[in-house]
């Protein structure tokens, strides 16, 4: 853009892209996680923006799929504590 149209365009057209992959990185990608990982969008972009504060690019990875399986690891956890109850009970 600097090329052809000057300092202008080339400002215009990073902001552009700026916007356009912001939106994208914080708004969608949550969304998308969130459904395919049964998880809320706010806490996908949470975990996310954490993990990628705390570790890099392998965090913001890793961050989604982690807690997830964290979450998934969690409920099983409450539903066997809940089931030896169940049997100690009977």
């Amino acid at each position: 853009a600097y090329g052809s149209g000057g300092l202008g365009v080339a400002i215009a057209m990073l902001a552009i892209v700026l916007l356009a992959n912001n939106t994208i990185q914080n708004l969608i990608e949550p969304f998308a996680f969130g459904s395919r990982l049964h998880l809320h969008p706010l806490a996908v972009l949470l975990t996310v923006t954490t993990a990628t504060m705390l570790f890099g690019v392998m965090g913001a990875i890793l961050a989604a799929p982690l807690t997830s399986a964290g979450v998934s690891g969690y409920q099983q956890l409450r539903a066997f504590e809940a089931d030896l109850r169940e049997r100690s009970d009977g």
